[in-house]
Order: C-alpha cells, then structure tokens, then sequence
C-alpha cells in the first residue's frame, strides 16, 4: 500500500511538473480539480481502516523486525498520525487553491502585477493555517516544519536564524564599505539564450546528471521533481545576467542527484525516500554555493 501511495505522490509530481512546463493556460482549473481528486485519495490511503490494521499486526511482531522495517513503521504511523487529524475536504481545498496559486503566480510574475495574485495567496494562507491547526493548534508552525523537516521545532530554528541574520548583515556592512567591491561585471553583458542552453547542459553533464533517467526545461521558477529513474529539472535564462540560468541549474542538479543516487530497491518505500527538505537542500546548495561560488571552479 505505501508504495501505491508513493507512486501516486509521483504522480502529483507529474501533473505540477507538467504544469510549470508544457500545460496551456487555459488548464489550470482542470488541474486543480485533478490534483484536488489526487490528494485526497492519497489522503485517504493513509487514513484507510486497512492500513491501520495492517500497521496493528505489524506491531505485535515490533521486536523481531529488522531496522529498515522499523523506519518504515515509523514513518508510516508519522504520516497516518498526521492524515487521521485532517478533513478530506480540507485537503482536497488546498491542492485546488495551491494548483490554481501557481498559475496566477506564473501570470503575475511576468506581468509585475502582485495585486491579481493576491487573492490567491490569501487563499493557500488560510487553508494552510486551517490544515496546521488541525495537526497541532498550539503551535500551528511546528506541523508545517514537522511536513519537510521532520522533529523541528520552531523554537529551536528562532536562534539558529538570529545568529545567521547577525552574521549576514555584519557581512553585507563589510561589502557595502570595501574600497574596491567586488564587481559581477562577468555576468551581466549579453549571453546569447543558444549558448546558456548548451553551457548549462555541459554543466549538468560535468555534474554527474544522468541524462538517460532525466531531462532539464525552462519554468518560471526552477525546481525538481520525481526520483531515481525519472527526475525533471528547470532553470529559467536571461539573456543579460549568465548567473541566473547558472546557479539555477547547479542547484536542481545537486537535488537530482540525490534524488538520482537513491536505493533503487528501497526508494519508494517510507523509509526510502528522500529524508527531509533540510538534507535535499544540503545538496543543492552544496553544489551552487561551496562549488559553484568557489574559486577553485571558476
């Protein structure tokens, strides 16, 4: 069952994918209400009478099971935990309202008008204050860090960003003061769009990107999606300013890869995936900011 779930979330995967990158304009209802439909039946499977049965046989055996079995268990009564709290409904609403959000973003964007996307960005808001709420009202952002972080807490991340904000303004008061600043000279000047495609290809290619089990398009905004075997990356160009499509492109090759180097016997099983936004973006920043921005690679 969990890796029926798993190639449902996929499949989401591929629906938002396709979104982004080759759906018309004209879609996006339709493809509210199928992510809408999508998220609830993936809803539903965690929330089944069967697979609360199951993980209750599985329990009494709890002893004699071996540590990839256990992670399994473990993140599997995490995620039922989490789904018995919320309505059908609800999590059917916000799929809408967040399928529907990206594509007035996109339109926004390029118009400059954050007036038209405004409504839209209420309305995730407040569905997922609404669906936080119901995992934990007394601390309604500790649900939505424990969603990709796993066991964080609010009050341990406060701190860790004050000492992070310290040291980033003492930073920017050092570059704004320097008599010879430095200077990105290199990459705002004319790029030809045909050579960025090629150059960032080359670069991904140089990365390790397996080509045969991925693909690179242009979306608005880059991201990645999908694992092991099929995973699509994006970047977005401009043709004054190389760093845009550069970094972009370093950053969703270093998700692909980890997404890329999982177990291929154990990745679509709970304790297989992915484990949490923090190590996803461990990698990628790994690659656009201690290589990419080293002076060893350029």
């Amino acid at each position: 069952m969990c890796r029926e779930v798993h190639d449902l979330d996929e499949i989401g995967g591929l629906l938002e994918w396709d979104q982004s990158v080759m759906m018309p304009v004209n879609g996006a209802r339709q493809r509210g209400r199928q992510q809408a439909a999508l998220a609830r039946l993936i809803h539903e499977r965690w929330k089944s009478s069967e697979l609360g049965d199951l993980l209750g046989r599985l329990q009494d055996g709890a002893d004699d099971t071996d540590p990839w079995m256990k992670a399994d268990l473990r993140e599997v009564r995490r995620r039922r935990a989490r789904a018995l709290l919320v309505p059908d409904d609800l999590v059917a609403q916000r799929a809408m309202a967040c399928s529907l959000a990206q594509g007035a973003w996109e339109k926004a964007r390029k118009d400059n008008d954050f007036k038209a996307f405004l409504p839209y960005l209420e309305d995730v808001v407040r569905l997922t204050r609404e669906w936080a709420a119901c995992i934990n009202g007394d601390r309604p952002y500790d649900a939505l860090l424990d969603e990709y972080e796993p066991g964080a807490l609010e009050s341990e991340l406060r701190p860790l960003f004050e000492r992070v904000r310290e040291r980033t303004l003492a930073l920017l008061d050092r570059l704004k003061g320097a008599s010879n600043p430095p200077s990105r000279a290199v990459m705002t000047r004319g790029f030809p769009m045909d050579s960025q495609r090629s150059f960032v290809r080359r670069l991904a290619t140089d990365m390790g990107f397996d080509w045969s089990a991925g693909r690179l398009d242009t979306s608005a905004h880059p991201f990645t999606i999908g694992t092991l075997h099929d995973v699509r990356i994006t970047t977005r160009y401009d043709p004054d300013n190389l760093a845009t499509a550069l970094f972009a492109t370093m950053h969703e090759v270093g998700h692909a890869l980890y997404e890329q180097g999982l177990d291929p016997e154990r990745y679509s099983d709970p304790s297989g995936h992915a484990c949490s936004l923090g190590i996803h973006e461990s990698q990628s920043r790994f690659w656009e900011n201690l290589i990419g921005r080293s002076r060893p690679f350029w």
